[in-house]
């Protein structure tokens, strides 16, 4: 018992930085898992400290909770001592009470600014400029216009090469959405607009269009599943008006 209680106490002071960095890290309902490791503990050991440091001034100033932190070393050390056993003795239950208003607060206050952070640094596009900012998989970047150098491209069009009965296919669309798993890697790409040809079919002269060379795929999406693909071209072009 003398050794969970401080252990516990050890994890609910350092439980903000874990809070702030799975906000910070995670995308579309999943945590990226292939930011390292030891980039991940760092973040989160520095975060606990400027937030138990920023959250108490913040208590203290605006709701008057006044966390004593002589009380909460003497708990963590857990010496079985006069000194402990006046500090048990003295807890009062308003401390408890305030004590758990604090820890609740800054655990909403770690989520909602590690997701704010990321939020604002995906909206200014602090990554494209800085690119040690960069937080998520290559492929993100790839397919989302960060790395295309044509600002006025608005879409992307991939062609992929994928084979089928012993014979290579060439599949050419826009691409509307793509997948990653947790660790960043591609795992589909949802084509709209999709076509498909022979490779053995490629075209016989320059000035033949695409419409010509292709045939259309019925349906709305066409999903390709990157461990099938062979080869992959990705194009960043400008949707034309007709």
């Amino acid at each position: 018992m003398n050794i969970a209680f401080p252990a516990l106490l050890i994890f609910l002071f350092i439980l903000p930085g874990f809070i702030f960095t799975q906000a910070f890290y995670q995308t579309e309902n999943i945590t990226l898992n292939y930011v390292s490791l030891t980039g991940k503990a760092l973040m989160s050991i520095g975060a606990t400290f400027i937030l138990n440091f920023l959250w108490i001034i913040l208590v203290y100033s605006f709701l008057n909770i006044q966390i004593n932190l002589n009380a909460f070393l003497v708990l963590i050390a857990g010496v079985q001592s006069d000194i402990y056993a006046k500090t048990i003795a003295s807890t009062t239950s308003l401390q408890i009470m305030q004590t758990i208003m604090y820890l609740v607060s800054i655990y909403v206050a770690a989520y909602v600014s590690g997701f704010s952070i990321r939020r604002s640094i995906r909206k200014s596009k602090l990554e494209k400029r800085y690119p040690f900012l960069r937080m998520d998989s290559p492929w993100y970047y790839l397919f989302t216009l960060y790395d295309c150098n044509n600002d006025a491209a608005d879409g992307v069009r991939v062609a992929a090469i994928i084979e089928a009965a012993g014979k290579a296919y060439l599949y050419l669309g826009w691409l509307d959405k793509f997948y990653l798993d947790v660790s960043g890697d591609l795992l589909r790409l949802v084509l709209v607009g999709a076509m498909r040809r022979e490779m053995g079919a490629d075209k016989q002269y320059q000035n033949n269009s695409i419409n010509e060379r292709f045939y259309p795929i019925d349906g709305d999406y066409f999903i390709l599943k990157y461990s099938e693909i062979k080869s992959l071209n990705v194009q960043y072009l400008k949707i034309q008006d007709v």
